[in-house]
Parts: C-alpha cells; structure tokens; sequence
C-alpha cells in the first residue's frame, strides 16, 4: 500500500484528537486529586462536646472531646458515639469524593457504589474491540468528558 497523504493527514489529526484528550484527561485528574487531598469531613453531636474529623481517605485525622461530654456519656455510649460520627464524617467525605470523581466515571455509576463492590465494573468495557468508528461512542458512555470533534472521514 502506497503512502497517501490524505490518509496521513487524517491520521494525524485523529492522532492529535486523541492526544489532546489525553492531556485534558491527565490535567482533570490532577486537578481533581489536589481537590480530593484538601477535603475533609466531619461530624459533631448536637452540643458540641464530641467531633470527628477524617481525611478524603476516611482515616480518622481529628478526635475533639469536650470534658462535659464525659459527664454526658458512659465509656461506652461515648464510644459508640464517636463511632457513629466517624460514619457521618466519612459518608460526608466520601459523598464529596463522589463529586470530584463522577466525571470520570461511566454514567449511572456513582462512587458510592463501586467503593462498596456494587457497581459491575464489566459494563465497562465495551462488548466488541473498539474501531475508530465505534470509540467515540464508547468513550460518550463517560459522563464529564471533552466532547470530541467530528469522526474522520473514511479512509
């Protein structure tokens, strides 16, 4: 097969396409870890005495509690409400994650649920081998991305 410089072409700028998307991919996800490093969550009980505070990886990070909270609670009321607020800090966090993280992942899947192992992850990939005429509608699956320019002509 001869070189054709209307195929070269054509491949070039879908090379470039695809590139670009790349890029813009790469500084989305970098953007949205340093967005996801500064989060935190955290909870209270009604008065004040008791808080919790994690990290966006739900790791305990900050634990307040006020001497009036050990005249409020037993040991082991006082235990189970810390633990109950860990739950709140990190479902805060984890539902701000999700937040950050939806743009990269397919619509209908929230994070929620492919933390907790619910989300089928084999919808993923696609049901045939990817062609150039069949990625962009794969990859449209994906919510948050680059609305990519119109399919090259045939070669």
């Amino acid at each position: 097969m001869q070189p054709n410089p209307r195929t070269n072409a054509q491949l070039r700028a879908r090379m470039e396409q695809l590139l670009g998307d790349y890029e813009q991919l790469r500084r989305n996800m970098s953007a949205a870890r340093e967005r996801m490093r500064a989060m935190s969550g955290r909870a209270a009980t009604t008065d004040g005495t008791v808080k919790v505070q994690v990290d966006s990886n739900a790791r305990l990070t900050g634990l307040e509690i006020d001497p009036k909270a050990y005249r409020r609670f037993s040991p082991s009321q006082l235990a189970e409400e810390i633990r109950r607020l860990y739950g709140e800090a990190t479902r805060d966090v984890t539902s701000r994650v999700g937040d950050v993280m939806a743009p990269f992942l397919p619509d209908g899947i929230s994070y929620d649920k492919l933390l907790t192992g619910e989300a089928d992850v084999s919808t993923w990939s696609p049901e045939r081998p990817l062609t150039d005429e069949t990625y962009d509608e794969w990859r449209a699956r994906f919510s948050g991305r680059p609305t990519t320019a119109p399919p090259p002509e045939p070669l």
